[in-house]
């Protein structure tokens, strides 16, 4: 699957893409935490979110890696124009921490929106709503005319999907263009799914328990007595546990280098076969590498030359030396450096 590598800085390349052109964007921008270049980066984030939107597609997914308060800042802006969904943690084998006044940081975060389809849902309610009127069709009738039951009225599916935008499942909207004759114009609305469960379910040991008729926060429930029979399968966490990745071959001398397994399983968390993946800051270009394992079609844009250079060798399947090659020792850090960056940074906050 084709992988695109663009050398330049995020926002003037995102405004060269086309809208609705990417199925999701997974990217790790540097921190601003640490007084060291590599993680030192002015980012304009109001406008980068702009963009975000402009070239997702409706459905479409955003994990940005991060941390406070750093990601305070993401949040408020990604939250003006995308939904937030959920906040997960990255758990790593290995800590790190420079100083003895603070707990030793073992995570990072990640946050999770999505582009809601909100817009486009209430012109479709308008639509349903006035053909409804049109036909002299009731509620209850065009309950059974999708053949829902009576306990289907609210949530993805009955009579909530004209009254509040809810969107209906993939069954009931195809009933719903037969009913009303509509065209292929909310057809958007399904061309991808927004989180792919199924695909991520992690693997369990198989078990069978019976649940006795009980209440539901405190409240009569109509939940009679049942078995539920797990053939092994759990649900995702938002708790995701990778090793980080400091050295052996899958190590090509960024700093901030993310393990290919957490990023193919973000991507397959909400893209299909064939989708397109944006990554605005490749660094080593981990993101494309997890496209081109798992068959996605990705792009990654980088400002510095050197990672460019890592990224075309490493995608290309080209052995890279890390201690060999100029760009990996021009990308190695410098750990006496790191630390007095952070010895000076740290007197200047005591003045």
């Amino acid at each position: 699957m084709e992988q695109k590598i663009i050398h330049g800085e995020a926002i003037e390349e995102l405004k060269k893409m086309g809208s609705n052109s990417v199925d999701a964007i997974i990217t790790d921008p540097p921190y601003n935490v640490l007084a060291v270049d590599w993680d030192k980066q002015e980012i304009n984030w109001e406008e980068l979110c702009k963009e975000y939107y402009r070239v997702l597609k409706v459905n479409g997914c955003v994990y940005v890696f991060g941390q406070f308060p750093m990601i305070n800042n993401v949040f408020f802006e990604l939250n003006k124009h995308l939904k937030f969904k959920q906040d997960l943690v990255w758990y790593k084998n290995r800590g790190f921490s420079l100083v003895k006044t603070i707990f030793t940081k073992y995570h990072e975060n990640i946050l999770f929106f999505t582009k809601d389809n909100e817009e486009i849902l209430k012109e479709f309610a308008k639509e349903i709503k006035k053909r409804r009127k049109e036909k002299r069709l009731t509620t209850r009738r065009c309950r059974e005319l999708c053949s829902l039951r009576i306990y289907e009225n609210c949530g993805n599916a009955g009579y909530l999907w004209y009254e509040t935008g809810n969107c209906p499942s993939l069954k009931v909207y195809n009933k719903i263009k037969e009913i009303f004759d509509l065209d292929n114009t909310y057809d958007c609305l399904f061309d991808r799914p927004t989180f792919n469960f199924e695909d991520i379910k992690l693997e369990g040991e198989p078990y069978k328990i019976t649940r006795k008729e009980q209440k539901v926060y405190g409240l009569k429930s109509n939940m009679k007595e049942f078995t539920r029979v797990n053939e092994g399968k759990r649900n995702p966490k938002t708790v995701l546990e990778y090793s980080i990745i400091q050295g052996g071959k899958e190590y090509f001398g960024h700093p901030t280098q993310k393990p290919v397994e957490l990023l193919k399983y973000l991507i397959s968390s909400c893209t299909n076969e064939g989708d397109v993946v944006l990554d605005t800051f490749a660094g080593s270009f981990s993101t494309l590498k997890a496209c081109q394992e798992i068959n996605r079609k990705g792009i990654g844009i980088e400002l510095e030359e050197k990672y460019v250079e890592i990224g075309r060798k490493r995608l290309n399947q080209q052995s890279l030396n890390f201690e060999d090659n100029k760009w990996a020792r021009m990308a190695k850090i410098d750990l006496n450096s790191l630390n007095t960056s952070h010895k000076n940074k740290m007197e200047e906050i005591k003045r």
